[in-house]
């Protein structure tokens, strides 16, 4: 983007007499004659356009001390045409009419082509500019004009040939594109005032235009209740529209708009031809000064659709075949309010129950209670029962006993438009006085039988209750625990005494002598027949198995395998070692251990020392170096020599799975190539993964990517919003071991705006070539500069100050700044 601003170098003499004037007029004439044959350079002339007429200027990002269009005939002979019957006259100067030879220009004529325009339409204006003064020597010398469209200015020209007297010239400006309705056109001649006129009064001319429709009109609008934040045009969210088929304006008309009690809208309207379609996508949420707000509903054209608690935004596909209205509604989200959470009246065996009182700006929420015991163990949870308003109502947790005495907590989570309360209240139960029996423990003597030799079974009950387990009636002082083997009762103990709270008694329940190796269930049921009223009835059984072994026999098993280090990598040193245990009922004798890798026999030693019953031996296979990442099988087998007569054969090896890691090396990611700043987020990575199958991205340490397969390069999208961003890079390899690498770079996409320059301080005229531009420009970093529209000097660093070399020779001097 450039700027110009001209000063007129020389100086302007001022009218003595009549006479003198007159033969200033003469000169000027006869100079402004000889200067046609060099027009102005028209590559160097600039345009400024409306932004509400056809979108092409930012006026944010160019400021202007003189803006001019030069379209100037090289020949005004040629381009000039006599006015029709108009007459000039050969008079003397009179010295008492000073203004009877001055030329006198008028707009004699407007008009536009197409001459009906309608909606969209790209508009030439053309006006025609006479010389009225019939003075045979009524020369105008250098003049320009001026376009108007409703007030704002559009377009000038400058330094047009002089123009004799009864010659008009007809002036076409620069199309502009125009929009339905009503416009006024007006058109200055002499804009600049460089000619010395007999009436200066008489300068322009004002013609109404009217642009039909020819188009659809889409009017988009969002509608946000009570928001804070008042800045205008700032606020999300803005609904995005994409032309999907037919033709339409890429720059709408747009606004934003308050009522004063906390309602906000914003617009956007443009134009479409008919059936051209668009897609219109809104935020189905966004935050704005700490606050929640949500899309509750839309309506096309008056037609109402309410959203639900949705995770994604909401996209519509609108045809433009009428006036298409589109509202998009927010209303700010409010957590739910959790109040007064109480219990009914607690009792042992129950129903108890808790309740909330719960209170949602927009409408029932789900809510949840959690119920937990004195221990801290969920007794009761799932969806609370509601009866109330929409926007007020009591929730009932389902129903719990309380068994123990102590703290019960009930936690409540209530859940609207996924905006999340939660609160917990409490109780205390004081009288919850029951005893309760539990099996604590199944056990055998010898610990490892064998087949041919007694084994004598117990087991424990303990009274875990706050109160002591007795009964005595009609049926007897106590209760009975039923024991139970391979699925028939065998014993039912007796327990004639009364329990304590805390009391753990043991019994004996079976002894007997297995006939063959076999495993046993055992199972013992506490107070069998129920004559005890316990807390809790569902903890009274419990079940152990018991295997008894093959008499007075070793039995060797691989009891694990391990190595170290425990996470290999390639080039590491392993280790691998095994645990080697008997656990049969005699001695093992000498034995033998092998460890094969992959199938293949690594290491393998014999005549170990004996191992006892129930004894174990840890065994090294020495170190190795892995080059090769990958899954090795590692398997070690006992007695591989079969130099022991074991009792079981079946069971002497193990296999476990050692991975060696080779994790993707010498990862790098260069965001465009580099640089240190992007001006779009768009931007292509380079990279770089040894040994990596997949890698995925994420920006500013935020969600990663998919994994895909792995490239070297790949286009990206930075985050939003200019500074620092940072592109993280993980790579893995087909055994999913990762490496992580990170690029960063400055996202600058504001072009410099505010731009001014000054030639002098803005003097009008100079003597000298040497002179000092002021210069002005926000959010520069380097700049250029030329004069008449030349070549442009190298960049240099932004200055508000700067000395420059005008062109030599006298005339207008035009310096751009860049």
């Amino acid at each position: 983007m450039f700027v110009r601003n001209t000063e007129r170098k020389g100086y302007r003499l001022n009218q003595k007499t009549c006479i003198i004037l007159l033969m200033l007029i003469l000169t000027a004439t006869a100079v402004n004659a000889a200067a046609q044959t060099a027009p102005p350079n028209p590559s160097a002339d600039t345009q400024w356009t409306d932004p509400m007429i056809n979108g092409a200027y930012d006026p944010a990002s160019i400021s202007t001390d003189e803006v001019i269009k030069t379209d100037a005939p090289s020949d005004a002979a040629a381009s000039d045409t006599p006015i029709e019957n108009f007459k000039t006259t050969d008079q003397q100067v009179d010295p008492q009419c000073c203004n009877c030879y001055y030329p006198d220009l008028t707009v004699t004529d407007i008009w536009w082509s197409p001459t009906s325009p309608v909606n969209g339409n790209s508009v030439t204006i053309t006006a025609r500019i006479s010389n009225i003064q019939a003075a045979a020597n009524a020369y105008t010398g250098t003049w320009g004009a001026a376009l108007f469209v409703d007030g704002t200015l559009k377009s000038t020209t400058l330094n047009q040939p002089t123009l004799g007297p009864g010659y008009y010239r007809d002036i076409t400006f620069p199309a502009l594109t125009f929009y339905t309705g009503s416009h006024t056109i007006r058109v200055v001649s002499d804009y600049y005032n460089q000619v010395s006129e007999s009436d200066e009064s008489n300068n322009e001319r004002t013609e109404t235009m009217s642009v039909g429709s020819g188009q659809q009109q889409l009017m988009v609008q969002t509608i946000i209740y009570k928001i804070d934040n008042t800045t205008q045009n700032t606020f999300d969210p803005k609904p995005t529209i994409t032309l999907i088929s037919g033709s339409g304006p890429t720059n709408h008309q747009t606004g934003y708009t308050n009522n004063g009690a906390g309602l906000y809208w914003w617009y956007d309207s443009g134009y479409y031809n008919l059936n051209s379609q668009v897609r219109i996508t809104a935020k189905e949420r966004f935050t704005t000064s700490g606050k929640i707000y949500k899309l509750f509903y839309y309506m096309i054209d008056g037609v109402r659709t309410d959203i639900p608690d949705a995770t994604t935004d909401t996209s519509l596909t609108i045809t433009i075949n009428q006036y298409r209205s589109i509202w998009f509604v927010y209303g700010e989200l409010i957590y739910p309010t959790i109040t007064n959470i109480r219990f009914s009246t607690i009792t042992t065996s129950g129903p108890n129950y808790c309740y909330a009182d719960i209170y949602s700006r927009r409408g029932i929420p789900t809510v949840n209670e959690v119920i937990k015991d004195p221990s801290s163990t969920t007794i009761a949870s799932g969806a609370a029962l509601y009866s109330g308003t929409a926007t007020n109502g009591v929730y009932r947790s389902s129903s719990f006993a309380a068994a123990q005495c102590g703290t019960y907590t009930c936690q409540v989570t209530a859940t609207a438009y996924g905006l999340t309360t939660t609160q917990t209240g409490s109780t205390s139960v004081n009288s919850c006085s029951k005893p309760d029996l539990t099996v604590t423990d199944i056990y055998w003597v010898p610990s490892s039988p064998v087949a041919g030799s007694s084994v004598t079974i117990y087991f424990k009950v303990k009274n875990i209750g706050n109160a002591v387990a007795w009964r005595n009636d009609n049926q007897g002082s106590g209760f009975l625990h039923n024991f139970y083997l391979n699925g028939a009762i065998t014993s039912s103990p007796w327990q004639g005494t009364a329990m304590n709270p805390g009391d753990e008694v043991a019994y004996t329940a079976h002894t007997f002598t297995p006939a063959s190796a076999a495993t046993y269930t055992l199972m013992v049921v506490a107070d069998a027949t129920q004559r005890i009223d316990e807390s809790d009835e569902s903890n009274n059984a419990r079940t152990e198995s018991m295997t008894v072994g093959t008499p007075g026999a070793p039995d060797l098993i691989v009891e694990d395998i391990w190595w170290n280090p425990a996470s290999p990598v390639v080039g590491n040193w392993v280790q691998i070692s095994a645990r080697v245990r008997n656990q049969g009922t005699a001695a093992s004798g000498v034995w033998s251990v092998a460890n094969y890798i992959n199938g293949n026999l690594d290491v393998a030693g014999n005549n170990y020392q004996s191992l006892a019953a129930g004894a174990y031996q840890d065994v090294s296979f020495g170190s190795r170096q892995y080059n090769t990442g990958g899954t090795y099988n590692v398997h070690v087998i006992a007695d591989y020599l079969n130099q022991v007569v074991e009792s079981n054969e079946n069971n002497n090896d193990r296999t476990e799975y050692m991975i060696v890691g080779s994790p993707p090396s010498g990862l790098t990611i260069s965001i465009n190539s580099g640089a240190t700043y992007a001006t779009s987020p768009s931007v292509t990575l380079s990279l770089y993964a040894y040994g990596a199958t997949e890698c995925h991205y994420n920006n500013d340490g935020g969600v990663w990517s998919a994994w895909e397969p792995y490239t070297t390069t790949k286009a990206w999208t930075l985050n939003s919003g200019d500074g620092t961003h940072t592109v993280g890079y993980i790579c893995r390899n087909s055994a999913g071991e990762t490496s992580a690498v990170y690029d960063s770079i400055i996202l600058d996409t504001g072009a410099p705006y505010g731009l001014t320059i000054l030639i002098n301080g803005g003097a009008a005229y100079t003597t000298s070539t040497s002179a000092t531009l002021t210069l002005n420009a926000f959010g520069a970093s380097e700049c250029r500069y030329n004069n008449e529209g030349g070549a442009w000097s190298a960049w240099s660093a932004y200055t508000t100050s700067k000395a420059w070399t005008l062109t030599a020779g006298d005339g207008t001097k035009t310096v751009g700044y860049h």
